[in-house]
């Protein structure tokens, strides 16, 4: 008995039968897959033409004939691929002054020496379009732990570094380089969305808002990961969890991975990151995978990105701005 299928990679044979492997010889088939029921008449026809002639199968793409012959019942699941980080660093010689030397005779310690160990083949399964989040208090190696991720996977994908941007002199509504309308909701997406702001230039913001502009411009470029340290760190609480829920429609919406380093963890519930890495100072992990189940935010929904713009003669943009009581320059 034979059946006949179309996937996307061309036509798959399946054989029932001893009699049958003779006849997947001929074809160089080696592999069994079946992915969609759809028989085409014409490709029937022409296998059915190449079993009796003993002919080569003329349709089988390379790939398929490469490939080795299962069972579909016996076909296994594809591992994910897990990226092993090692992360440690050399402690410098130093020279013995009279003020370390009162430290060092006070609390009976000395200089430290040989290697400092953040992590050794810490395994993390980081796959595209997730947000990975790690979280731990100053000194835990989050940081550092992050920026490793981030050059493995800057081997194959392009990694931006909000840090790293050239933020230029345009105004902000132009320097995105996108149409008005997106340009506008990107803005209010990332905790931008006052009139008055997106025809400001970057030198006359704050900290915290040219914090929020260095995201936006990232996002703006399309890269395949987003790398932010200390997220939104010099944000007021209320904004940061705003900002957050927003991240997390932007991954879901754009395809964009993020790799986010912060101390405070009342943004994980609104950035539901796909990893949660928490680092401790003792040098301990703890990794979290979230379900594929969708969680409910804690945020309300009418706290979510710009919605279409409408002539109403007010100065603001989306329920973002509900948090910035004017236009003034505090983060």
């Amino acid at each position: 008995m034979m059946i006949i299928a179309l996937q996307d990679s061309g036509l798959a044979v399946v054989l029932q039968g001893s009699d049958d492997f003779s006849f997947i010889e001929r074809f160089r088939c080696r592999r069994l897959l079946i992915r969609k029921k759809g028989i085409r008449e014409h490709a029937l026809q022409e296998l059915s033409r190449a079993a009796i002639s003993g002919n080569t199968f003329p349709l089988m793409p390379p790939a398929a004939r490469r490939a080795r012959l299962t069972h579909p019942h016996s076909v296994k699941k594809r591992k994910r691929k897990l990226m092993q980080l090692t992360v440690d660093y050399e402690f410098l010689p130093k020279r013995p002054s009279s003020n370390a030397s009162i430290v060092m005779d006070h609390f009976g310690i000395s200089f430290e020496t040989g290697r400092h160990e953040i992590a050794a083949g810490l395994e993390l399964p980081i796959q595209p379009n997730q947000i990975v989040c790690f979280t731990g208090p100053s000194g835990s190696g989050k940081s550092s732990l992050m920026r490793a991720a981030a050059k493995c996977l800057s081997q194959s994908k392009t990694v931006i570094n909000i840090d790293h941007l050239d933020l230029g002199d345009h105004i902000l509504v132009d320097a995105l380089g996108l149409p008005a309308d997106d340009a506008i909701r990107l803005l209010a997406a990332c905790g931008l969305g006052e009139a008055q702001l997106m025809l400001r230039t970057s030198a006359e913001l704050s900290d915290g808002q040219r914090y929020r502009f260095r995201l936006a411009l990232a996002i703006a470029q399309q890269p395949d990961w987003i790398l932010a340290d200390e997220f939104t760190a010099t944000l007021d609480r209320t904004l940061a969890q705003i900002v957050a829920f927003n991240i997390r429609r932007l991954c879901s919406r754009t395809g964009i991975g993020f790799l986010l380093a912060t101390t405070h963890e009342d943004v994980v519930a609104d950035l539901q990151p796909e990893l949660h890495l928490q680092c401790e100072l003792d040098g301990q992990h703890e990794l979290t995978e979230r379900s594929a189940k969708k969680k409910r935010c804690s945020l309300p929904r009418n706290s979510g990105s710009a919605k279409e713009p409408n002539p109403t003669g007010r100065i603001s943009l989306g329920g973002i701005t509900a948090v910035i009581t004017s236009g003034s320059c505090s983060g």
